[in-house]
């Protein structure tokens, strides 16, 4: 079976990851691929630079970037999570293989959790994370950055997780117990 995931910034797709490799599942995330490509390339690893990194790898590879990466990685009869689908085109891509799933959670508890995980120089005030945030959830209209609200609209399951992790768990083992797992 192959999961996609797809979700704003800080919204739980790490830790769904970590719940489905603890049942088996190999995980694979479009971030891991970014944040690789970057370092190899010298790129500072900071919210705006990714963005600016995946506009001119799609306009070179295609808007399905990276995603095209992924399906070299997958083998036949295993079971993988693809955390971080970012636009409509990676989740079309993700369910010619298998399902999507979408996390959301509220702008304010999303900032908290990106204070606390300090990642690609997270440090920034609210409304620096807004601005992002909002470029990745709609787009920065040239057609090669980030949606994540429309590859969101075509998920198969949506996970709120505006409470603490005992209660995402419990909202993701119910998705889940629905698949079979």
């Amino acid at each position: 079976m192959i999961i996609g995931v797809t979700g704003p910034l800080c919204s739980g797709k790490d830790v769904l990851g970590k719940i489905l490799s603890e049942k088996g599942f190999e995980a694979i995330s479009t971030g891991d691929i970014l944040r690789e490509e970057m370092k190899e390339k010298g790129i500072e690893l900071t919210r705006k630079n990714i963005q600016q990194y995946v506009r001119e790898m799609r306009k070179k590879e295609g808007i399905g970037y990276p995603s095209n990466k992924i399906a070299s990685r997958i083998q036949e009869g295993r079971n993988y999570i693809i955390q971080g689908l970012r636009n409509d085109e990676e989740g079309k891509e993700l369910k010619k293989l298998g399902l999507l799933i979408a996390i959301d959670a509220s702008e304010r508890i999303r900032f908290e959790r990106m204070k606390e995980r300090k990642r690609e120089k997270d440090s920034m005030t609210f409304e620096e994370f807004k601005e992002i945030d909002d470029m990745e959830l709609y787009g920065s209209g040239d057609g090669f950055g980030f949606n994540i609200k429309a590859c969101m609209e075509m998920a198969d399951y949506l996970i709120i997780n505006d409470g603490n992790m005992d209660e995402f768990k419990k909202r993701t083992e119910e998705v889940l117990k629905e698949l079979g797992l």
